[in-house]
């Protein structure tokens, strides 16, 4: 326990990790493709084709968000080394 009974709690955020974000594009890229194709109730192949180019599109412009996000949060963070977990 730190000064005046409180415990000094430090927080390190990093850069998310490649293989979290992989899958998590992948999740998205397999996601949007699923419910495109429920939603289009039409499955031949130009179609499916289709469907597949934009959901990598759309994987990719995910992984894009979720990194640069994840980077801002670490600028954001990395001038206080004591964090609360909450905040």
């Amino acid at each position: 326990m730190g000064q005046g009974g409180h415990s000094s709690c430090k927080i390190k955020i990093e850069i998310m990790e490649p293989k979290k974000l992989i899958v998590q594009v992948v999740a998205a890229i397999l996601l949007y493709v699923t419910i495109s194709m429920i939603l289009e109730q039409d499955f031949n192949s130009e179609i499916i084709k289709r469907e597949i180019v934009e959901g990598i599109v759309f994987g990719i412009i995910y992984g894009l968000f979720v990194w640069l996000s994840s980077r801002w949060r670490k600028k954001k963070n990395s001038g206080n080394d004591e964090q609360h977990p909450l905040n």
